[in-house]
């Protein structure tokens, strides 16, 4: 018999998924919460989870113990024969593995999917999402997609609540291979709030959106970005037109530059130029080096002009960046650093700032602090860092030196940060929504200041957003933007 079918397995998965789904002890599933057992019933077995998690390769032995489990399982699952032909077909186990692997690699952070078998219709759509205005947010890389689009549906319902009294915009999680040749919606993901979790559900009759939003694209998401967002004709949250900008940090910088911004000392470097990089690192010792289009931390690193075979080591990255084109290198300026109130630890730290755009200004809204696993290494989650809260990062405060000093930030300095990041968004006038990423240095003169490193016109990390306050060390509730649904309303 199949480790699977080991009835204490069995009966551990059921009582998880159960859990997490809130239904009672002993409960029987529905077939659109047959995915969520079947998912936790893969995961049982520590050592395979242990697997997925280091190799995303093994989805073919994935699939094997899927079928292996189907096979001898089949009368103990619910549905019609039709529902079960749906639960072997190739789409559903791969959607079922991208289950696992977010569960795997991320926390908890978003209630459950449930992959509903039977196509919605009309009547039943409307039923489940009644909103008028569909939102249509369009991903390509499902994992930890759903994460995002939480706190985009809890703000909207907020706003909606607070202004109409009920919900009046649907939004709606749009895979790009889930267009028709018209831009239609033909399968969506929804938030039930009746029984709080999302629903993936194929539509019998195709939906236009009334309003898009670009996340989530994978790693060829400036391409992406710029296909998609000519396939629609509806507001765009973040249009490509102008996330072009955004996405060139170069080009950004500058135009922060003739502003008058605080920005890094930074030199653009063509592919080969290695005498200038040298002087660069020379001149300024401690340096960052990165490619200009990347995001999310990718082939971010330092150098220091005192490290052994400092010039191989920048040499190979300087490789590795310029096989994506041309090349940034900085002055390493973040001499704040975040110091673990318990171990004592320090660690790199940025700001990442949320900012939507109300139809006249920028306001700052929201947002969290990424930690470095150390000060040797970038503050990115994609680097083997972490996310904190804004409030928890500002508490916590020292210089990064020999000997750290605690650094208390003010209430005046956490208003000079919301007016130079309000300044610097303007550059960007026609995103909605803008994920601004800030350091925070210090001088010699004890003079705590902030230096605006680059925006993400995609932000991801949403779930870890907090709403900021006026005190920088207030605690606030988790939230991103209120403005964004403000400003979409307006579109009707």
């Amino acid at each position: 018999m199949s480790i699977y079918l080991n009835e204490a397995r069995w009966q551990s998965a059921a009582e998880r998924a159960r859990q997490s789904l809130s239904k009672k002890p002993d409960a029987a599933f529905t077939t659109e919460e047959i995915n969520v057992f079947l998912k936790y019933l893969l995961l049982d077995c520590q050592t395979n989870a242990a697997r997925i998690k280091a190799n995303l390769s093994v989805y073919a032995e994935f699939n094997t113990q899927l079928t292996e489990i189907l096979a001898v399982a089949d009368e103990r699952l619910p549905g019609t024969a039709a529902d079960k032909v749906i639960i072997q077909s190739t789409y559903y186990r791969e959607r079922l593995f991208e289950l696992v692997l977010e569960t795997i690699r991320s926390e908890p952070l978003a209630p459950e999917l449930c992959i509903k078998l039977s196509l919605s219709t009309p009547a039943e759509f409307a039923q489940n999402a009644p909103g008028k205005h569909h939102h249509a947010v369009i991903f390509s890389a499902a994992i930890g997609f759903i994460h995002e689009l939480y706190p985009l549906i809890v703000d909207a319902y907020v706003y909606d609540s607070d202004r109409f009294g009920c919900l009046q915009t649907n939004v709606l999680g749009v895979h790009s291979d889930w267009l028709d040749e018209h831009e239609r919606l033909t399968r969506v993901i929804y938030y039930d709030f009746a029984s709080a979790r999302f629903i993936e559900t194929g539509l019998s009759i195709p939906i236009s959106a009334d309003s898009v939003q670009f996340l989530c694209l994978g790693a060829q998401e400036q391409t992406q970005h710029a296909e998609l967002s000519q396939r629609f004709h509806c507001p765009q949250v973040n249009p490509a037109t102008v996330a072009h900008l955004a996405d060139d940090k170069a080009a950004t910088l500058a135009a922060w530059q003739h502003l008058g911004i605080s920005i890094p000392i930074t030199q653009v470097l063509a592919p080969n130029d290695l005498s200038s990089a040298y002087t660069f690192l020379e001149q300024q010792i401690d340096i960052v080096v990165k490619p200009n289009q990347a995001t999310e931390g990718q082939c971010v690193a330092y150098f220091h002009y005192n490290q052994a075979q400092v010039q191989t080591a920048l040499q190979s990255h300087l490789k590795t960046c310029w096989a994506q084109g041309v090349t940034l290198i900085q002055q390493r300026c973040d001499n704040v650093a975040f110091r673990h109130p318990t171990s004592g630890q320090l660690h790199s730290l940025a700001l990442r700032l949320n900012l939507a755009f109300d139809g006249k200004h920028y306001v700052l809204e929201s947002g969290y602090a990424q930690l470095g696993q150390d000060i040797y290494h970038p503050a990115s989650v994609g680097q083997g860092g972490q996310i904190i809260s804004i409030d928890n990062a500002l508490s916590n405060l020292v210089t990064r030196c020999a000997s750290p000093q605690a650094i208390l930030i003010t209430v005046k300095a956490w208003q000079q940060l919301h007016k130079q990041a309000i300044q610097a968004a303007r550059v960007f006038n026609g995103l909605l929504l803008i994920g601004m990423d800030v350091l925070l240095n210090y001088d010699a003169q004890g003079q705590l200041s902030f230096l605006c490193l680059e925006v993400n016109p995609r932000p991801s990390g949403l779930c870890h957003s907090k709403l900021l306050a006026e005190h920088p060390l207030q605690t606030m509730p988790n939230g991103l933007s209120l403005k964004l649904w403000e400003r979409l309303a307006e579109y009707g």
